[in-house]
C-alpha cells in the first residue's frame, strides 16, 4: 500500500503508523495520520487529520466533516483494506476542492445578505446575486488553484445597474483582490540604477543626463560626485525597501473584501443613499425607469472614492466657491474626467465669468 504513495507524501512510516501529507498546493494540504490497532483490519483505524501551519489554509468545519467521512469509511470497511480507501478519500478532497481555501470568504459573503449560487467545487466557480430594490448584480466569481495566493476573476454576468458604474465597481474590486493577494511589483530599474551610476564616475558626460549630471554642469566636480553618491544611496535604498516588501509579502483572502466593495460602495448605496447635494435618491425606485433620466442628471462618482452624485449636482458643487473643499461625504479629493477640479483653475474660471458679469452689467447702465 505505502508504496503506491510518493516518497515525498510519506511524512511517517512506523509498523503501527502512517502519516502523510497531501495536497496540490500550500493552501489545500492536509496531514492524515493513521493509526493501526492490534486487531485492524477487523477493527476501524484510529484516524487524525490536521492542516500544516500555512496561514489561509483549509478551514477547521471542512477539516472536521472530512475526518468524519474518514471515520464512517473505517467502520463500514471491517475486515477490509481501509489505509488505501482513507488515502484516496484525502486526496480526492484536496485535489477536487478548489473552493475549499475560500471558505470563509462564501461564508462572510452570506452573512452580509448575499445569495451565493451556481458553486462548482471542482471548476473554483461559484456566483454571486446582489440586489437593492428593483436593481440587481449578478456576478462571476473564478478562484484561482493557488488562492489565497493568486487573485480571483470578478465577470459581470447580469445587471441593470449603470453600464459604467458597474464595470467601474468591478475594476476597482478586480484592483483591491490584486493588491490583497499578490506582492507588489518591482520596478525594473537595475538598468537604469547601473547606467546612473557609470554617468556619475564618468562625470556626468557620458549616457543619458540624470539629476547628477545637471548638478555638475552648476557646480564642482567635487560637489557633484557628492550629489551623485547621496542620490544614488537614497535610490538604492529606495529599491532595498520595495524589494524587503516583496520578499515579506503575506496573501491575504480577496474574495470577499473585492465582493463586499462592489455591494457597500455601489449596490446598497445607489438606493438607498441620497445624492450628498440635492439629497434625492441617486437612481429611480423602478429601474423601468433609468432609460429617462436626463443626461446632466445621471449617477456620477469622483474617481478618488465611491461617493455618488448626480453629475450636474457635482459639477454645481464643483465649480462653485471655495474651490478647495472634497467630497460632501468624506472630504477627498474631487477628482472627474469630465470636470475642471484644479482649484487655480477653478478661480480663474470665476473670476473671469464675475468679470464678464460686471462688464455687462456696466454696459446695461449706458442705457
Amino acid at each position: 500500500m505505502v508504496a503506491t504513495l510518493d516518497p515525498s507524501e510519506i511524512t511517517l512510516h512506523t509498523p503501527n503508523m502512517l502519516q502523510v501529507t497531501l495536497g496540490p498546493t500550500p493552501y489545500r494540504t492536509l496531514s492524515l495520520k493513521l493509526a493501526f490497532p492490534p486487531s485492524y483490519p477487523h477493527v476501524p483505524l484510529a484516524a487524525e487529520l490536521k492542516v500544516p501551519e500555512v496561514p489561509l489554509s483549509i478551514h477547521p468545519d471542512l477539516v472536521q466533516k472530512l475526518l468524519a467521512a474518514i471515520e464512517n469509511l473505517c467502520r463500514g470497511s471491517l475486515g477490509r483494506e481501509q489505509i488505501q480507501p482513507c488515502i484516496d478519500l484525502v486526496r480526492s478532497f484536496v485535489a477536487q476542492s478548489r473552493l475549499a481555501p475560500c471558505y470563509e470568504d462564501i461564508k462572510s459573503i452570506i452573512a452580509l445578505g448575499l445569495e451565493v449560487c451556481a458553486k462548482k467545487d471542482k471548476a473554483g466557480t461559484f456566483e454571486v446575486l446582489m440586489s437593492s430594490g428593483e436593481y440587481e448584480v449578478r456576478l462571476h466569481v473564478n478562484v484561482p488553484a493557488n488562492y489565497p495566493g493568486e487573485r480571483p476573476e470578478l465577470t459581470l454576468q447580469q445587471h441593470n445597474l449603470p453600464e459604467r458604474l458597474a464595470e467601474g465597481a468591478v475594476r476597482y474590486a478586480q484592483d483591491l483582490a490584486v493588491r490583497l493577494a499578490e506582492p507588489p511589483m518591482l520596478q525594473d530599474d537595475d538598468d537604469d540604477f547601473n547606467r546612473d551610476v557609470t554617468d556619475s564616475n564618468n562625470g556626468g558626460r557620458k549616457g543619458k543626463q540624470n539629476v547628477a549630471g545637471a548638478v555638475q554642469a552648476h557646480a564642482s566636480d567635487k560637489k557633484a560626485r557628492s550629489l551623485a553618491a547621496s542620490f544614488h544611496e537614497t535610490k538604492e535604498k529606495a529599491r532595498q525597501e520595495r524589494r524587503a516588501r516583496v520578499e515579506n509579502f503575506v496573501p491575504r483572502r480577496s474574495i470577499f473584501p473585492a465582493i463586499e466593495s462592489i455591494w457597500a460602495d455601489l449596490v446598497l448605496p445607489i438606493t438607498t443613499v441620497p445624492c450628498p447635494v440635492c439629497a434625492k435618491r441617486i437612481l429611480p425606485a423602478k429601474s423601468s425607469l433609468m432609460d429617462k433620466i436626463p443626461k446632466d442628471m445621471r449617477a456620477e462618482r469622483s474617481t478618488l472614492c465611491p461617493h455618488l452624485y448626480h453629475f450636474h449636482c457635482l459639477e454645481t458643487y464643483v465649480t462653485n466657491p471655495p474651490f478647495d473643499k472634497g467630497c460632501k461625504v468624506c472630504g477627498e479629493k474631487i477628482k472627474h474626467r469630465k470636470l475642471v477640479t484644479e482649484s487655480k483653475a477653478l478661480e480663474a474660471r470665476w473670476a473671469a465669468q464675475k468679470a464678464r458679469e460686471r462688464e455687462i452689467a456696466d454696459a446695461a447702465d449706458l442705457f
